[in-house]
């Protein structure tokens, strides 16, 4: 009893105000609500959500520099909504970007900073005088080389981060076959979904294996999964 009067006694003289707990409130990496069935019916998650933000980003912000290109005068609030949007893909490429994608990240930077950079290096084309504009052979000169020079940084950004196989997760095991769920791989240019594909390991249900990927030339249909390589060290 004595302890209980001498706590309330110091309740009372010596009065603490309490502590204000700030819950921070962590970030769900979440599809919303009305996507979700979209992206079930594609076996897609998250990581793929984030990808096309970024690809439709990027879409808009070169039909942007199109339409500031042909405007004459340019309106100043087109050029505020490219600010804004380069902001959001920067966001975008270094929070979300790097949680869906972390061990392959650099890979996925690189890409968006090289959009980014020719849908601003498109603005150059209004630095030429008008006169070189109207005449033929001038004219097609900067457009030609920014082209090279996207296929060219292009062509480097594959044989740097390429490869020839992807990663999935076994859903099913067949036989000598296995139902495998691949995600978006920028690297192998490999599209989400079920695979059934040959294997030339035993293998169990939920193992993360390599599946080797058959591309196509330019890579425009995205590359088909064909056979399990073997499990992820």
């Amino acid at each position: 009893m004595k302890e209980f009067f001498r706590r309330v006694g110091e309740a009372v003289l010596r009065p603490r105000l309490p502590r204000p707990r700030l819950r921070r409130r962590a970030a769900r990496d979440e599809i919303p609500g009305p996507l979700r069935g979209f992206f079930e019916k594609r076996h897609a998650g998250w990581p793929e959500y984030v990808v096309l933000k970024l690809q439709l980003s990027l879409i808009l912000l070169f039909l942007l520099s199109v339409l500031y290109l042909f405007l004459l005068p340019p309106p100043f609030l087109l050029l505020t909504c490219m600010v804004l949007l380069t902001l959001y893909l920067l966001h975008l490429s270094l929070t979300q970007l790097r949680r869906a994608f972390r061990e392959d990240y650099p890979a996925y930077l690189s890409f968006s900073l090289l959009g980014l950079s020719f849908a601003w290096l498109l603005l150059t084309l209004r630095l030429w005088p008008p006169h070189l504009l109207t005449e033929p052979y001038p004219s097609l000169l900067l457009p030609l080389a920014l082209i090279l020079l996207f296929l060219l940084s292009y062509s480097l950004h594959r044989w740097k981060y390429g490869r020839e196989f992807t990663y999935g997760v076994v859903e099913e095991v067949r036989g000598r076959r296995a139902m495998v769920r691949v995600g978006y791989d920028l690297r192998s240019n490999a599209k989400p979904g079920l695979y059934l594909v040959e294997s030339l390991v035993p293998l169990r249900k939920g193992e993360r294996v390599r599946v080797s990927v058959e591309r196509g030339l330019f890579g425009m249909r995205g590359s088909t999964p064909r056979f399990v390589l073997g499990r992820k060290r």
